[in-house]
């Protein structure tokens, strides 16, 4: 598999040379390479890029998290961000998803595409968009809300559209019929996927956004993303992230009055017999219509749910609380995994955590594109819920869960807390890396200068918390 990093045309530097030379072990060589790979591809002009052999042994974790960037184009290149990455000519069979032919010509430019479907291209000129100023996709309804983007479009409105759409002449809106119409929606969708279209462009109808009127296309993850929004507001009333935050401080709440020796935590299973509990009434309305089956019910669990939970169905997850450090690093990995399209089969809840770990030290470093914090958003507000005191937390059940000011406080207190270690040997492994990159004596001229060099060795030893 290949490494992070290209070698540039210039000879290595003089501190790269001199800790490759106290690497003893092929694992050691690869991470000091992987170091000054990520600093090379940030630093020098595509043109001074040349591909690496691969490397035959076992990549462990960070090969793991080389194939997930490249499977989902996250180090693809985008013109006019010098931070991107350029896709490098890597070993076809081990990727999956978008596979680079092991070549030595160059390997196709990528964007970003698979992390924010707001500017995905799609060849089908159907499924193009035309605006590149949108909003991102969670970003619509608040925008929405405060007036920037257009009139907010009330569910009540979306369910009398709706309604219209799958000619129901009995548009009395109560909460069963919000469910009738989720029912309705998610038949159809089961059926003819391509209805989706007709459905983004019918709740769009009253908001004045890009795409309520003819002409103006969509890509197909932000039609998901319109119809799926408009699916939870339904079923959970409001969106699953504000719904599960919501949870977190309700259970914290409802823990300080219970009885001694009764304490439990907000766990994976608790979650989701509260979100199955949540989804029940939808299969007796699903009943009621075509007697006893659950396909709308699988449907919405495995396209509404899944892709903003996926840890609720990860195997051996069920313990870890809900906004625990562990849990969010398992949640990294897993929504990473998911967007890349790589199988998690056979893969330890260990190496996911460790996956979501190592992605969110990289963050860090500054290795990974800015759009990919989004990623880190939901993870990083149950956490920062979670740390809240009791009066906070009371006080945050009154907030917008998902207003910028919240999100930024969270995101800033997920990412100043030290990562803990993963596991024993290579937490040792970044520290003696550390301690060498603090500690060599090279030229200050090359690839890297003095100041260059301990700003790297600080970052790495941030992400890290000695025992």
């Amino acid at each position: 598999m290949n490494l992070l990093m290209a070698t540039p045309r210039q000879e290595q530097s003089g501190i790269e040379q001199e800790l490759k030379s106290n690497d003893r072990t092929p694992e050691e060589r690869q991470e000091t390479e992987m170091l000054f790979g990520l600093l090379r591809h940030a630093r020098n002009a595509p043109g001074e890029r040349k591909t690496l052999s691969p490397y035959h042994g076992d990549g462990g974790l960070k090969g793991w998290v080389l194939k997930l960037l490249y499977a989902g184009g996250s180090l693809g290149l985008v013109h006019d961000t010098p931070r991107f990455l350029p896709p490098v000519a890597g070993d076809g069979a081990s990727l999956t998803g978008s596979l680079i032919p092991a070549t030595g010509s160059a390997a196709p430019q990528r964007s970003l595409a698979g992390w924010n479907p707001l500017f995905e291209r799609k060849k089908d000129a159907a499924a193009v968009m035309e605006s590149p100023h949108l909003p991102a996709p969670g970003r619509v309804k608040r925008d929405t809300a405060q007036g920037e983007t257009g009139r907010p479009a009330s569910l009540e409105r979306q369910n009398q559209r709706m309604a219209g759409l799958f000619n129901l002449t009995d548009s009395a809106l109560s909460e069963m019929n919000g469910l009738s119409l989720v029912d309705c929606a998610a038949r159809s969708l089961i059926d003819r996927p391509e209805s989706m279209a007709k459905m983004a462009f019918t709740l769009l109808r009253d908001s004045g956004l890009y795409g309520a009127s003819p002409g103006e296309r969509l890509t197909e993850n932000v039609m998901g993303k319109i119809v799926n929004d408009w699916i939870t507001e339904n079923l959970f009333g409001s969106d699953l992230v504000t719904y599960v935050a919501t949870l977190r401080l309700h259970f914290e709440s409802s823990q300080d009055n219970s009885v001694a020796g009764e304490v439990s935590n907000f766990d994976v299973k608790a979650c989701r017999e509260r979100i199955q509990e949540q989804l029940r009434p939808l299969q007796e309305v699903a009943e009621q219509v075509s007697g006893p089956n659950e396909r709308t019910y699988r449907y919405v669990l495995d396209n509404v749910v899944a892709p903003v939970l996926p840890t609720l169905f990860f195997n051996g997850a069920d313990a870890l609380e809900i906004g625990a450090l562990d849990w969010c690093y398992l949640h990294i990995g897993l929504s990473v995994t998911a967007k890349s399209a790589v199988s998690v089969q056979g893969m330890t809840l260990r190496d996911m955590i460790e996956i979501g770990c190592s992605l969110s030290a990289m963050l860090m470093m500054g290795s990974l594109p800015p759009v990919m914090t989004d990623l880190f958003t939901f993870p990083a507000l149950l956490y920062f819920l979670t740390a809240m005191s009791d009066e906070d937390k009371r006080a945050a059940l009154q907030k917008d869960l998902r207003g910028d000011g919240i999100i930024r406080d969270a995101l800033g207190r997920f990412f100043r807390r030290r990562i803990p270690r993963a596991g024993g040997q290579s937490f040792q492994t970044v520290q003696r890396r550390h301690e060498r990159l603090q500690n060599a004596n090279g030229p200050s001229q090359g690839d890297i200068d003095q100041t260059l060099r301990r700003a790297v060795g600080a970052r790495v030893w941030a992400q890290c918390g000695k025992l």
